[in-house]
């Protein structure tokens, strides 16, 4: 286990979800529930996204041609904040 890639990973995404909806959701979730429970639901469903992410990256790594792997990654982010912009207007 690489301590420098742990460190790495942990540092950019707690800058990165400093800022991000997820923690206001839970911020007023807890206001209303039990903090444990808020806690647990809040860690499991992050817990999901991150191995997706991690299995469709392990998936990208196989792929050896740079352009594809830019366009596949351009089309999923253009995916996801289309519906994101969707669920905005909603």
């Amino acid at each position: 286990m690489n301590l420098a890639v742990i460190g790495a990973v942990f540092a950019v995404i707690f800058v990165g979800e400093l800022p991000d909806k997820t923690m206001v959701a839970v911020l007023v979730m807890s206001t209303r529930g039990r903090a444990f429970a808020v806690w647990l639901g809040a860690a499991g469903a992050f817990a999901v996204h991150v191995v997706i992410a991690v299995a469709g990256g392990r998936w990208l790594g196989r792929v050896s041609d740079v352009v594809l792997i830019r366009a596949l990654t351009a089309m999923l982010l253009a995916g996801l904040g289309a519906y994101a912009g969707l669920a905005a207007l909603s």
